[in-house]
């Protein structure tokens, strides 16, 4: 897939090639699979960057065509919740054995009917008139962790009449219905481990509004990643991590092995139907997940090796004046020194009244105050770094 932008300032993609690649995926094949792609193209001199996963060949490959390589970070969101969530794994699958449960045509039908005499009941004769909505199991998609995020929302929402259908089943007069009865209490989750599910649904609502976002492809995404990437961060640790809960205090954590374990495979690694059926041990569960995800946040995102997206952050005109001081700082070095870049490219020499940057070390703290007092413009960047900044709904293209 290829993003750019045309001489009218409008984003454009294009899929520019399906190609198998042969085992092994070394560094080596794929830098000449994207090579030929780019030169079939005549782009070769064109590409800006490369988003792609974590993996260590995606990244040595970019550094061997000589493109700047970008995590991609919907991607790596996945990976924390789904390894965040590995530590609530037998909760997990509880729940999509309930879900499983009422996907059942049998048991969806049932449940609506159950949600139609409650409605009933609780409406006023004004609203008697008014169209009733009744909700059905949501499955899990196995590609998606969020469609467990959208999954929980709705059978919390189902909860109360689920736990009515549980009580009236087995008072049936039918022995199929007895039946069932019997088999949804016997799976049927309990009142703490539901407050534990509306917890980790708090947690996940953050997770996969960014996702949503991140993953558009008709506006720009790359300048926001560090802002919604850190909010999201100090967010975990303002508002959720606790350092008295050990992330590891039992045999089920181990950071740095659970990269090939799903959580949606989850019945495999848990065959114990007695072990699923007993109650999931859920104090602390939550406060576990939290300081597990915001362990990973500090594991996979090294913003200060990525200039590309602090250079992209300075000139969308949505960014350029956020709250981080330090990432500000870092934006404006960022900037002036590809500027003055392309301006040696071009032949035109640096600006001589900039400061000298230092990058190997601290970020130097008076640039930002200089531009701030001073508004006679010394370049192109002084200038767009004067000018006011947007609202976040607005086009930084137009």
């Amino acid at each position: 897939m290829a993003t750019w932008i045309n001489e009218n300032f409008e984003l454009n993609n294009a899929i520019l090639a399906v190609t198998f690649l042969q085992y092994p995926h070394i560094a080596d094949a794929i830098a000449k699979c994207i090579k030929d792609v780019l030169e079939h193209w005549d782009l070769k001199t064109k590409v800006f960057s490369i988003t792609s996963d974590s993996r260590a060949n995606m990244k040595l490959a970019c550094n061997k065509l000589g493109v700047k390589w970008v995590l991609c970070s919907a991607h790596i969101l996945n990976l924390i919740v789904q390894k965040g969530l590995l530590s609530a794994k037998k909760l997990i699958t509880q729940m999509n054995r309930l879900i499983t449960f009422f996907t059942a045509p049998k048991q969806s039908e049932r449940l609506e009917i159950v949600q139609v005499l409650i409605q009933k009941q609780q409406k006023s004769n004004q609203e008697k008139n008014k169209e009733s909505i009744f909700l059905r199991a949501q499955n899990d998609v196995v590609t998606r962790w969020n469609s467990t995020y959208n999954a929980w929302v709705r059978m919390l929402k189902l909860k109360p009449y689920i736990e009515i259908l549980a009580s009236s089943l087995t008072v049936q007069s039918e022995r199929d219905a007895i039946e069932d009865g019997k088999r949804l209490k016997s799976i049927i989750i309990t009142n703490d481990e539901w407050t534990t599910v509306a917890g980790i649904i708090k947690i996940l609502k953050p997770f996969n509004d960014i996702t949503n976002y991140i993953l558009g492809s008709s506006y720009l995404t790359m300048s926001i990643i560090y802002l919604t990437i850190s909010t999201l961060h100090n967010a975990l640790l303002r508002d959720y991590v606790d350092e008295d809960i050990d992330i590891c205090d039992t045999d089920e954590i181990d950071l740095d092995t659970m990269d090939n374990i799903s959580l949606f495979d989850l019945e495999e690694v848990l065959d114990d139907d007695e072990q699923i059926r007993s109650p999931t041990a859920t104090t602390n569960l939550v406060k576990r997940i939290k300081n597990i995800m915001s362990e990973l946040f500090a594991r996979y995102y090294q913003f200060d090796d990525n200039k590309i997206l602090f250079i992209a952050m300075a000139i969308d005109p949505r960014c350029k004046n956020f709250e981080y001081e330090d990432a500000i700082l870092k934006c404006q070095d960022y900037l002036r020194l590809e500027y003055n870049q392309i301006r040696s490219d071009e032949g035109l020499g640096s600006s001589s009244n900039e400061p000298t940057l230092d990058l190997s070390g601290l970020f130097i703290s008076t640039v930002f105050t200089a531009v701030q007092q001073n508004t006679t413009y010394k370049n192109e960047v002084d200038q767009y770094l004067m000018m006011e900044t947007i609202g976040p709904l607005d086009n930084p293209l137009q």
